[in-house]
């Protein structure tokens, strides 16, 4: 009689099994995917951090033409993103007066933003959970004193 009764048990936990993953598994797969897409966020904006401050330091070194120093300054932002997807950046340069702070040291300062759609870098894995990327932007910028 235990057999009978043992039989009779498994079937109806089978079913809670299946009902259990069916409940918790897209939590997990959204979980898992939010992992995913936020190291890449982060990766990429870690990536235009890095390509702006060099583009800044290039730029603060200063010259006598400022359309050749613009023109390098872009060169070396592409050139640290690279040819994958976060060199179709766009990289803005604004020449500011001195800083309002330090009025007494008299320079001029430069300011390198990079920016860049975050659905051309980083695949949109969660849209279809209602948290999309939609048209965010990932952006970085620095700002250096021209020596």
């Amino acid at each position: 009689m235990r057999i009978a009764q043992r039989s009779s048990v498994r079937p109806a936990r089978r079913g809670v099994v299946v009902i259990e993953l069916l409940l918790v598994l897209p939590i997990l797969l959204i979980a898992l995917l939010g992992m995913i897409e936020f190291g890449m966020i982060l990766t990429s904006e870690d990536e235009l951090l890095t390509a702006c401050r060099e583009g800044a330091r290039v730029a603060s070194h200063g010259g006598c033409d400022r359309r050749e120093i613009e023109e390098e300054v872009r060169h070396t932002v592409k050139r640290v993103l690279g040819k994958g997807r976060l060199g179709e950046a766009c990289v803005e340069i604004n020449w500011l007066p001195e800083d309002p702070e330090h009025p007494k040291k008299g320079r001029d300062r430069v300011e390198v933003a990079v920016h860049v759609e975050a659905t051309r870098v980083v695949p949109n894995l969660l849209a279809w959970a209602g948290f999309s990327l939609g048209k965010r932007q990932l952006a970085a910028a620095t700002v250096m004193n021209v020596e």
